[in-house]
């Protein structure tokens, strides 16, 4: 009874502390700063090299998509440890209650994975060739500004 009042005590914090904590703000936060900095640390004749274009693409359009990048990267880690909390449980499982071990259960739970990661590898080019053009295209909008 404590150690389930424990764990449920644990689960809510754990809940509490993943809905109330926001990653992107201050990461978006924390590469403005440095960009302006590293900006202002120039010297005269590097700061006239650079289009001031470039500096507002990198803080309008650059930073967020990075922001957003590592964020996904995060979210991914997290499945990936569900999916390892799953599998965990399922090879488990029949040890603890001394049951035979069903393949077909594991299957669709080991496939899902590799399926997922022929899909993206196969899309993956086609992606990369839009976000190009996409960027190619915001890239040449900002030089008109």
């Amino acid at each position: 009874s404590t150690l389930r009042l424990f764990t449920k005590l644990m689960l809510h914090i754990g809940d509490w502390v993943y809905t109330s904590y926001d990653m992107s703000h201050p990461s978006s936060v924390h590469l403005h700063s440095a960009l302006i900095e590293r900006y202002l640390h120039y010297d005269e004749s590097s700061r006239k090299d650079i289009h001031s274009a470039l500096i507002s693409m990198g803080m309008m359009s650059d930073i967020p998509k990075l922001v957003d990048g590592y964020c996904t990267v995060i979210a991914g880690m997290q499945q990936l440890g569900k999916l390892f909390a799953m599998l965990t449980y399922q090879l488990s499982i029949p040890i603890i209650l001394r049951r035979h071990f069903m393949w077909e259960s594991m299957s669709i739970t080991l496939l899902f994975p590799v399926f997922s990661s022929v899909f993206f590898y196969c899309r993956n080019g086609h992606t990369s060739h839009l976000l190009d053009m996409t960027n190619k295209a915001f890239r040449n909008l900002a030089q008109q500004v």
